[in-house]
């Protein structure tokens, strides 16, 4: 491969998949028990591929950020971030976020969301998964700071939001919410899968689309 190291994550699968994460990370998802000559075998077989969509990814248009230390995307709308030493806390002022430091900046902004809009996303998911009539599934639902993905489903139940969700459109995080709540009757993303995504929010495929255009980072 061309100066590509990608991230090898073992577990109990079959077959050996490769993935490029928005970040331009090759992940390779192998058997625990496949060879560093198996996993080679692989990455050459789809070198080709692997180039090309890293090559794709670097010419699209910068991925826009939802928080620097200037501003902060609530529900798709951005306001602005100012520094008060003198406070302890996040607090939301009119049109603006006061925050105590910048070297805690997503410490103070992860506990305001915490506080104030994981009761509603949380509600969503109650909302969406009596709809789709698999509330009986689930276990638990978490705030995650996960850097890589938006949202998780795992095969005991639980559900993990991004704390950065609360940053994107509602719309979106719809679709993630449903798409993380379909992983309960399919854990993979068969045909199957993406039809019973499709079947509780019919555009997944616009928001997909759309959800490239914000970072994580």
């Amino acid at each position: 491969m061309d100066a590509v190291k990608p991230n090898i994550i073992r577990s109990n699968r079959r077959t050996i998949s490769i993935q490029i994460n928005s970040q331009g990370q090759v992940v390779v998802r192998a058997p625990s028990r496949a060879s560093d000559r198996d996993i080679s075998k692989v990455l050459t077989e789809k070198n080709d591929w692997i180039q090309k969509t890293l090559q794709k990814m670097s010419s699209k248009s910068p991925q826009i950020k939802l928080i620097t230390n200037q501003y902060i995307y609530i529900q798709g709308g951005k306001f602005s971030i100012t520094f008060d030493p003198e406070k302890t806390t996040a607090t939301f002022k009119t049109d603006s976020f006061v925050l105590p430091s910048k070297g805690y900046r997503d410490d103070h902004l992860h506990s305001y969301i915490k506080q104030k809009f994981f009761p509603h996303l949380k509600a969503k998911v109650v909302k969406f998964a009596q709809q789709m009539e698999v509330d009986s599934k689930i276990s638990k639902i978490r705030l995650s700071k996960a850097t890589t993905n938006w949202g998780s489903c795992n095969s005991k139940g639980t559900i993990s939001l991004n704390w950065k969700l609360a940053c994107l459109p509602k719309g979106l995080q719809d679709y993630i919410i449903i798409h993380e709540l379909s992983h309960l009757d399919h854990m993979n993303h068969s045909p199957a899968f993406w039809s019973r995504v499709e079947r509780f929010f019919p555009d997944y495929k616009l928001a997909k689309k759309k959800l490239k255009q914000f970072s994580l980072k």
